[in-house]
């Protein structure tokens, strides 16, 4: 890899990140993952959410989120139930435990932002989350 190349440099922060935040959620026995996913959920005020639509909003797989909801599910942080109306489709709404887990972690996530910019002065956080808004606008952009 040379030093430039800008997709491997973000993932190799991504990654970077997402390892530090399995270890510090290792003792809640949470993953990253499984946190994104009360997050999603969160975001939707308390919505059903059905399957298909946290797979698109998660940007996930169908077996990745399957995965995730069960284990969320077996932990009680949601619950996974048939929609009334058409028992193919499955709907997933977070809990109450759910919910205090996210204002638990919401520090932690708050802590990891600010580790991610210390080294960086205030205009130079504002271009670098500018310059990334317009990096993902271009790859989120079909061809």
């Amino acid at each position: 890899m040379h030093g430039r190349d800008c997709g491997a440099l973000i993932r190799h922060i991504h990654c970077a990140m997402q390892k530090n935040a399995n270890n510090e959620l290792r003792a809640e026995d949470l993953t990253f993952a499984q946190v994104h996913l009360l997050f999603t959920l969160k975001s939707l005020a308390g919505k059903d959410c059905p399957m298909k639509e946290l797979e698109r909003k998660m940007g996930v797989a169908q077996s990745t989120t399957a995965g995730l909801v069960k284990r969320c599910g077996e932990k009680g942080l949601i619950d996974c139930f048939e929609d009334p109306s058409d028992r193919r489709v499955k709907l997933v709404r977070i809990t109450e435990k759910g919910l205090l887990v996210c204002e638990d972690t919401e520090f932690k996530i708050r802590r990891s932002e600010e580790r991610l910019v210390k080294n960086l002065s205030q205009d130079e956080r504002d271009v670098l989350i500018n310059l990334l808004q317009k990096v993902y606008s271009a790859v989120s952009q079909p061809e």
